[in-house]
């Protein structure tokens, strides 16, 4: 997949990550919130996966553009084109809105016409300087206003052009700056978009073991933190298919097939190619030439090729020597189209020589032969490849240093762990003793307690048994006792009544819990042995008052269902 997909969803921060500085008066005001609003309406589309109705809005601001909008209008306008693969209109649109003056220009803005426009040029290999220069352009402006994620998106184009042309000492050195500096940020999606972009540069130069260890992560990463985004998230298990098919792994397909899922509702150039050229490889037959037919008429020609290649291969392996002598012919074509203008790999011209010399199609052995002898790009030289295993070298000690240190923490938090378990036992055998102490020292105090309030409870009782053999004795007390009746009540009232009760029963309403006026002297009545009849009488109340009083007094109490109220009541007598 070409690389201006391959951080896609970082547009949705990369417009809006820089602050806007200009304050020179309400005019640029208005234009930095018009060109903030038409962004954040663009970023929605994008984030919908939805390109096509991106492209229908726009469409209908150009008609209208908003007042000092054209210039922003026209380069969305054309970036929104590409997504289609509307590729010639995109780059006509792209073309001749960077001919507009821009009003009150900024960084921000800057940045986001220098990427769009690389975005847009990136597959015509025509262009490519143009690209380089606009990349460089945007990477200056995103360093001025603060935007990592936008230096990660166009340091991985200029990455990808680099690779393109067979500058690898410069796509590894942009890519390992990448993945450092995402690491450090903890941006999932920009780590994923570099390792993809070094487990593919590894894989084009022949070390697929190499690629399959950044590929893994990536794939891992994106499973574990669930679909960052379609488009990263289908790039991410391409990737790792390619690995898998070229190491002949059992989940090869399993990859494939998840990345085709996902890359169903995107435009084709954005996944959809790279898994068709995967499945191709993988499967061979009808079905690799369908999917591969769909390939070359819709890739850029640079990509192209691959397909041209691997169509050959499989009319080969069926035994259709017309139909593969034709994809060579094509193959031709569009290797003089490119001019020696990208790497091309020595496979791919001993391939296409080979079989030209077998069918004895002198035409492309000249053709193919005078491209050969001007390539300086499609043999990996020896430094390429110095360049490429010191790189895994680095990579490698940079594993072994960490699983190194994670090692010597796991030995401390070992020891720490061991200090710790025999301080807890320390601590715990100590508050044992502490509480087994402390325990025992209340256990006696209880025992204390209890036998001073069973000294007390035994005096009081004593007290009380000679006071009721005093008042049973006296005769004063006998005749209390012969006076305290119901009549009483009746014939002295409530305060004789009281006086008397009390002198003959002195803890009687102090053992009851704190009930009113009324109850009290109904307490009085029931350890009387007064019935309900009566109490009515001498209350002067109905006697179904009288059991309401009795059913609310129970109540008060808390008296259960089984519980006498005048038994209870007169226990509290004595």
């Amino acid at each position: 997949m070409p690389m201006k997909y391959l951080l896609i969803f970082a547009f949705l921060l990369i417009t809006t990550a820089c602050a806007h500085t200009n304050s020179t008066g309400s005019s640029d005001s208005s234009i930095a919130q018009r060109s903030d609003s038409l962004i954040g309406r663009f970023n929605q589309f994008q984030a919908a996966g939805d390109p096509h109705g991106a492209v229908a809005w726009l469409d209908s601001l150009m008609k209208n553009p908003l007042p000092g909008m054209r210039h922003d209008i026209e380069v969305m306008y054309g970036y929104a084109l590409s997504r289609i693969d509307s590729l010639a209109s995109a780059e006509s649109h792209i073309t001749h809105a960077l001919s507009v003056p821009m009003e009150q220009p900024d960084d921000k803005r800057l940045f986001r016409d220098y990427a769009y426009a690389a975005a847009t040029f990136f597959p015509d290999v025509a262009h490519e300087e143009d690209v380089v220069a606009w990349a460089k352009s945007g990477l200056e402006c995103a360093s001025r206003c603060g935007n990592p994620p936008g230096t990660d998106y166009l340091r991985a184009m200029l990455a990808d052009i680099y690779k393109r042309n067979g500058r690898v000492v410069d796509a590894i050195n942009l890519l390992n700056d990448a993945l450092s500096q995402s690491r450090e940020r903890g941006d999932t999606t920009a780590i994923v978009g570099a390792l993809n972009s070094l487990a593919q540069l590894y894989a084009e130069w022949g070390l697929p073991a190499e690629a399959d260890i950044y590929a893994t992560e990536g794939a891992q990463l994106t499973l574990a933190r669930g679909v960052l985004h379609p488009i990263v998230a289908t790039e991410a298990l391409t990737v790792k298919a390619h690995c898998a098919v070229a190491l002949d792994q059992p989940d090869a397909m399993r990859h494939i097939h998840y990345a085709d899922s996902l890359a169903k509702g995107l435009p084709y150039n954005m996944g959809q190619e790279d898994i068709d050229l995967i499945f191709a490889r993988h499967a061979g037959g009808e079905a690799a030439v369908e999917r591969l037919r769909r390939f070359v008429a819709n890739a850029a020609p640079y990509k192209a090729i691959d397909g041209w290649l691997e169509l050959a291969k499989v009319y080969k392996n069926m035994g259709q020597t017309a139909d593969e002598i034709a994809a060579l012919d094509s193959l031709s074509v569009v290797l003089q189209q490119l001019n020696n203008k990208v790497r091309i790999s020595s496979e791919i011209y001993n391939f296409a020589i080979g079989e030209s010399a077998i069918h004895g199609n002198a035409r492309n052995l000249s053709t193919l032969g005078k491209l050969l002898a001007t390539d300086t790009l499609c043999t990996v030289d020896d430094y390429t490849r110095q360049c490429l295993w010191e790189n895994v070298l680095r990579e490698q000690a940079a594993l072994h240093e960490i699983e190194l240190k994670a090692v010597s923490v796991q030995k401390s938090l070992h020891r720490a762990h061991m200090w710790l378990a025999l301080t807890i036992a320390a601590l715990a055998v100590v508050v044992s003793i502490l509480v087994i102490f402390w325990l025992r020292r209340r256990y006696k105090r209880r025992q204390q307690q209890l036998y001073a309030q069973l000294k007390e409870a035994m005096s009081n009782a004593e007290q009380e048994r000679q006071r009721a053999e005093s008042l049973i004795v006296q005769p004063e007390s006998l005749g209390v006792i012969r006076q305290l009746t119901p009549s009483l009540l009746m014939e002295k009232g409530e305060m004789e009544f009281r006086e008397q009760f009390m002198r003959l029963y002195p803890r009687f309403l102090i053992s009851l819990p704190k009930l009113s006026h009324r109850d009290e002297l109904l307490c009085m009545l029931i350890a009387l042995e007064v019935d309900a009849h009566r109490c009515a009488q001498l209350l002067s109340i109905t006697k179904a008052s009288v059991n309401t009083a009795r059913y609310r007094l129970r109540r008060k109490l808390s008296l259960p269902p089984v519980t006498s109220l005048d038994t209870f009541i007169r226990s509290h007598l004595s």
